[in-house]
């Protein structure tokens, strides 16, 4: 009878070699993970100087009459020394020059602060029909006309501001139409929005016109906009 040689079989060797790799496997898997790992980044608000810790720096005065470049690092530098502010185009719905109104308030009178100085050009900004406005006002704060110039006929709206500060002005003008037996009477209030931004200030008017024509006799409401625009330079003339 042939013995068979000493030795383990090759069955036994594959089965051992299986058993080493199961063994390695856990631990190689164990060293890859470990050499991934990242360390852990550094604490962001210890090395991070925030817009609050920052030294605070006064912000330049304006000019009276100021350029767009001069009004635009303005606002700029309010809104970084008031992290509370919005940047110039930015969302909000605080109310301030040049920005939307809060809801359900009114637009004040201009003040000192706002930094529009006149003479004041009138800018058309709507149109109910084939009407063109012109005028001028030397100063917000006095009286001023607005030449209103329609089919029909031609008539001046006389503005007078309150003299109260933060009231609403009063507004008034009266013409008729002789030959189509038509009369205009009408009056109401009207208020300035400054805006830094357009050098303006934004006139909004509202009232009534008692109107006679062809029988009928009554009110119509009046709803109108347009601009007073700070033109530097421009003639004005002072209304009684």
């Amino acid at each position: 009878m042939q013995r068979r040689p000493s030795g383990l079989s090759p069955r036994a060797v594959g089965n051992a070699l299986a058993a080493l790799w199961l063994a390695a496997g856990p631990m190689l898997a164990s060293g890859a993970r470990a050499a991934d790992t990242v360390a852990p980044l550094p604490d962001a608000a210890a090395t991070v100087v925030t817009a609050a810790t920052a030294p605070a720096e006064a912000c330049p005065k304006l000019p009276p009459q100021p350029t767009d470049a001069e009004l635009a690092a303005a606002r700029a530098c309010a809104a970084l020394a008031n992290p509370a502010m919005p940047a110039p185009g930015g969302g909000g719905g605080s109310a301030g020059p040049g920005g939307p109104a809060a809801p359900g308030t009114t637009p004040s009178q201009p003040g000192p602060a706002d930094r529009l100085q006149g003479p004041y050009v009138v800018t058309q900004t709507m149109s109910l029909g084939r009407e063109t406005i012109s005028g001028s006002a030397c100063d917000e704060a006095q009286p001023f006309d607005v030449h209103f110039v329609t089919r029909p006929a031609t008539f001046d709206a006389r503005f007078e501001p309150a003299t109260a500060a933060g009231q609403p002005g009063q507004w008034h003008y009266a013409y008729g139409i002789p030959r189509a037996g038509e009369s205009h009477a009408a009056q109401g209030t009207f208020t300035l929005q400054a805006d830094l931004a357009a050098r303006a200030l934004h006139v909004t008017m509202t009232g009534s016109d008692h109107v006679v024509f062809k029988g009928f006799d009554g009110n119509m409401p009046i709803d109108y906009q347009f601009d007073l625009v700070a033109t530097p330079g421009a003639p004005c003339t002072p209304v009684p």
